[in-house]
This record gives structure tokens, sequence and C-alpha cells, in this order.
């Protein structure tokens, strides 16, 4: 047998999922409150604190996520002045290290999801076992 136990990849792709739900937890939880000192005159912040701020956690998710993106790349919510650049570039490298690493690990964990059922699907190995 040629293929690597599905099992033991599972284990792998279960384990890289559960531990970037954890990161996501953390890094909301030191983040959400300063964000919204650091990045005060960016609209797209207060605006999704506005619809989402009665989600309540999951919102301040969410909002992290937009931040994360507004971080990657600044100049196209510049062009549309939605952000101050100024305060996106005096923004803590190690907060931005921390929203940044926490996303990326849930997108890192969605392509492996993806790998694993393309994996289950070239050597066609069926959840059921026949």
């Amino acid at each position: 047998m040629n293929a690597i136990d599905p099992g033991l990849i599972a284990i792998f792709v279960m384990g890289l999922m559960f531990f970037s739900l954890i990161s996501l937890v953390i890094a909301t939880c030191v983040a959400r409150r300063r964000i919204d000192m650091l990045l005060s005159k960016c609209s797209v912040v207060a605006d999704h604190k506005a619809t989402f701020g009665g989600l309540g956690f999951i919102g301040d998710v969410i909002r992290l996520g937009t931040v994360c993106a507004i971080l990657l790349i600044p100049q196209a919510y510049a062009r549309k002045n939605f952000i101050d650049m100024k305060q996106v570039r005096e923004f803590p490298s190690s907060l931005r290290l921390l929203i940044i690493g926490a996303w990326s690990l849930i997108y890192l964990a969605a392509f492996a999801l993806a790998v694993f059922r393309f994996y289950m699907y070239l050597y066609d190995i069926h959840p059921s076992g026949t």
C-alpha cells in the first residue's frame, strides 16, 4: 500500500484546525479592545463594529478578519479613503503578527482540508471504509 493512512492525515488536519481555532480566540481576546484605539480614524473598523457589534465575540472575530485584510492590503482601503494610512503604518508589529498569524493558520487549515479531500479522491478512499 503506497497511500498514507487517512486516519493519520485526518488527525494532523484536525490538530491544525484546533490549533488555528485556539490561536484565533487568543488573538481576538488580546486585540479586540486595542484595535478600536489603534485604528480609531479608520471608518471600516467603526462600521464593522456598528454592524457586527450585536454578535458579541463572533462579531469581534469578523472585525479581526477585516483588520487582517487592512494590514495585508492597506493600499486598496486607502484608495477608497476607508483607512488612515498613518495609523496603519504605526500599528504595532507584534499585534500585526498575532492577527495575521492567526488568520493565516485558518487559511492553512482550510487548504489542508481541501488537499486531504483531494488525496482521498485520488486514492479512492471512502470515509465509510468500503
